[in-house]
């Protein structure tokens, strides 16, 4: 169950780095 916290965890902040990378490009443009 650690395991699988700690994926879900790394999900969320990929996600999170990618919807902050979006938001700067649109942001650029």
């Amino acid at each position: 169950k650690k395991n699988f916290a700690q994926k879900l965890g790394q999900l969320k902040n990929i996600l999170k780095i990618n919807i902050l990378k979006s938001n700067f490009l649109e942001i650029n443009i």
